[in-house]
């Protein structure tokens, strides 16, 4: 799979995050110092540049690329 557009840094830290840790939201925001809703706005927006479906395909597609 390939990005349609790069993700952006804020994006690639919280992917980063998640694929590293497997953190929350609420634990991926604590610890940026940001809202849950900023979280869940990188994720998704992650999803769809990677045109990947959940979670575990965004960790893989990130692990590969």
């Amino acid at each position: 799979m390939n990005a349609i557009a790069p993700l952006t840094l804020a994006e690639t830290i919280v992917v980063g995050l998640l694929a590293e840790y497997g953190w929350s939201n609420i634990e991926m925001a604590e610890h940026l110092h940001v809202s849950r809703r900023t979280i869940e706005s990188h994720i998704s927006d992650a999803l769809s540049k990677t045109q990947t479906k959940n979670r575990v395909q965004l960790v893989l597609w990130f692990q590969k690329n």
